[in-house]
């Protein structure tokens, strides 16, 4: 999406549409910096993919959240 202006304009388009219509947005694929920071400009609400974290078992999630939030 990042390499196609008009694929860009209609993901542009749609999150604000989303937006408008008071849903929130949650983005998955979110797989490199460039890609998080895209998403990020365009006022996502949440996002997953391995630019975040990698898949993770229960225990490791609490571990890695709990982590996140000092």
């Amino acid at each position: 999406m990042l390499h196609s202006a008009q694929t860009r304009i209609i993901v542009e388009a749609i999150v604000d549409l989303a937006h408008k219509l008071d849903y929130r947005v949650v983005v998955e694929g979110v797989e490199t910096r460039e890609i998080y920071d895209a998403v990020t400009d365009w006022h996502c609400d949440e996002a997953q993919g391995y630019e975040i974290a990698k898949p993770l078992t229960a225990q490791a999630f609490e571990a890695w959240y709990l982590a996140l939030q000092q």
